[in-house]
Parts: C-alpha cells; sequence; structure tokens
C-alpha cells in the first residue's frame, strides 16, 4: 500500500509516519505543495497513493483545498474509480472543518494526538478487504 503523510508540524508528522510504516510504503510531507505535486508525479506515473492522512490546519494550504486539488488531479488524471482513501487529522476545535471534508471526498478523521490503535483501526476500517503488511 502507498500512504501519503502531510502535516506541517513535525512531531505530528512523525508520529502518523510511525504508526503507518507497518501497512507500506510510506512518503511524509510538511509543505502541501510539494505533497500535492508529489501526489500528482506519482498517480501519472500508475503508481498513485492507496491512503492520505491530511492535517486540516498548514499554512500554505489547508488540508480542505489540498482534498479538493487532490480530488480534481484524480479527475483530470482518469482516477474516478480508483481514489485515494483520505483520513484527515484534526484537533477538536476543527470538527467542522471535518464535516466539509467528509461532504468533500474524506472518508475519516483522527483526533490528535494520534493514537496508533485508532490509527490501525481506521486503515483496517477503510481497507476491510485486507492491507498488505497489516499491523
Amino acid at each position: 500500500m502507498k500512504i501519503l503523510v502531510v502535516d506541517d508540524v513535525q512531531m505530528s508528522l512523525y508520529q502518523v509516519e510511525k504508526a503507518v510504516r507497518p501497512f507500506g510504503e510510506v512518503t511524509a510531507h510538511k509543505d502541501p505543495l510539494q505533497a500535492l505535486k508529489e501526489f500528482k508525479a506519482s498517480a501519472k506515473a500508475g503508481q498513485p497513493f492507496d491512503l492520505v492522512f491530511l492535517d486540516i490546519s498548514m499554512p500554505t494550504m489547508d488540508g480542505l483545498e489540498f482534498l479538493l486539488r487532490l480530488r480534481e488531479a484524480e479527475q483530470e488524471l482518469g482516477l474516478a474509480d480508483r481514489r485515494s482513501r483520505v483520513v484527515m487529522v484534526t484537533s477538536h476545535s476543527e470538527r467542522d472543518f471535518v464535516a466539509k471534508a467528509i461532504q468533500k471526498g474524506a472518508q475519516g478523521y483522527l483526533l490528535k494526538p494520534i493514537v496508533p490503535e485508532s490509527l490501525h483501526a481506521e486503515i483496517h476500517r477503510l481497507f476491510p478487504e485486507g492491507v498488505e503488511g497489516a499491523a
């Protein structure tokens, strides 16, 4: 499984990256613009990301904008039938953004601080068919 983690806070990025490592190949970015660029390049190369963990609050582009651009890129690249599953990562104060993200195509959310067991449960919920290297 290919996993993309996007979070501007180094500690959060590290926590999610470490927790998802048993599930597959992980790419992590602090810069959402760079992450979106890599998402598109990977999709164009025929290796789209299966799962994206996306922080909601980032300075250069918030998670909702990133999600919209990600979905547009999938549409443009003909991946509408193989969309990445997106999990928003948020603090308690951002729940209204989570509702908007779910309406725009996110499949789930996790609250900070990240608890590995909750993250693993979310992955298993999103991939009931099983995941390669599942923890």
